[in-house]
């Protein structure tokens, strides 16, 4: 029975919390962590100044002697600005899906890399939602249309699904009671504890992302399919980011990978 180490890591556009270049930071805490797979949210690829037009996602994956793919939300010329996935097992192939925004709003998107593990195929899917607090309703429409691209995957290649992300909710919000009907929260798998009102409203739970300095808010995610049984999880503290990286370990189910 094979584990799998997933991570989940807003990277600030390769900024620290003061917004000072950290990429170097950034790829040394991953490299700490030893991931299988990472999905990552807010990379820039020959975007800007900001972040010195470099292609993080490929940097961050030569680095770590893993496959990177970028599929962008926002682009602007041969680069853009979104999401990517790191995989230290090969690549089978990749797409990406816009998700419903409202014509004054960022670009949104989930991307999904098919890969090859030992025991099988895994779908791993990374995506980052509507950052408005006052915004669930959008990041339903959001999580339905992940919904309907993760069903898609699975119709064609039947196999079990990793999805992370940055979904800008606590896990109280009643747009992620959906999704919880179908895959399962990797940290409070494992870490289950009490949220009262204050988790409601603030997300202050065990597990906390965001802000990386003081982690009240927990909004950043590993959700698997009941094939995956998460057996550990862990928030790193650091600031090489704004926010911080979310950690759960998996072994393979008895079902197995398809």
């Amino acid at each position: 029975m094979g584990s799998v180490r997933v991570v989940s890591y807003n990277i600030h556009h390769g900024a620290d919390d003061r917004n000072r270049p950290s990429l170097d930071r950034i790829g040394a805490a991953l490299a700490r962590l030893a991931p299988d797979l990472v999905g990552l949210q807010e990379v820039d690829r020959r975007y800007g100044e900001r972040s010195g037009w470099a292609d993080q996602a490929g940097e961050l994956g030569e680095r770590l002697g893993m496959e990177a793919v970028f599929l962008p939300s926002i682009r602007r010329g041969d680069g853009g600005y979104g999401n990517a996935i790191l995989s230290r097992f090969p690549v089978l192939d990749s797409e990406l899906a816009a998700l419903p925004t409202r014509d004054s709003e960022e670009d949104r998107a989930v991307i999904r890399a098919l890969v090859s593990t030992p025991d099988g195929p895994l779908h791993m899917v990374n995506t980052h939602l509507n950052h408005l607090p006052w915004d669930g309703a959008g990041r339903s429409r959001q999580l339905v249309a992940v919904g309907e691209f993760i069903a898609r995957a699975r119709q064609g290649r039947p196999a079990p699904v990793v999805l992370t992300g940055d979904f800008n909710a606590p896990p109280r919000r009643g747009e992620l009671v959906p999704l919880r009907q179908v895959l399962n929260d990797g940290w409070a798998a494992v870490r289950p504890g009490p949220l009262g009102w204050l988790s409601w409203f603030w997300g202050r739970a065990p597990g906390g992302t965001f802000p990386s300095v003081w982690p009240v808010r927990r909004i950043d995610y590993v959700h698997v399919s009941p094939e995956l049984v998460p057996v550990a999880a862990f928030s790193p503290r650091g600031r090489a980011s704004d926010h911080r990286p979310i950690v759960v370990d998996l072994r393979v189910g008895a079902g197995g990978a398809a």
